[in-house]
């Protein structure tokens, strides 16, 4: 997902907000989608280039993980 390297924080921010509108569904065809490409991987990798700066990219990475986590989708988490 060469989108999500891109330095622009807006369209990584945009990236984010498709990812999590998509975990919404919560449909399981999605989620195997999700885990067999490693989409999660690529986000740990814009987390962990965004560790510096508090900013708003890692605040929507936040929220991601705070939905996933209240919702406990567990195919999700054990990936």
């Amino acid at each position: 997902m060469k989108v999500i390297e891109s330095d622009s924080k807006i369209l990584q921010l945009q990236v984010i907000k498709f990812l999590k509108s998509v975990l919404l569904n919560n449909d399981e065809n999605l989620l195997k989608i999700i885990i067999n490409n490693d989409m999660f991987a690529k986000i740990f990798q814009v987390f962990e280039n965004n560790t510096k700066n508090d900013n708003m990219v890692i605040s929507s990475i936040m929220d991601m993980f705070e939905y996933l986590k209240k919702q406990n989708i567990k195919k999700i988490i054990n990936y």
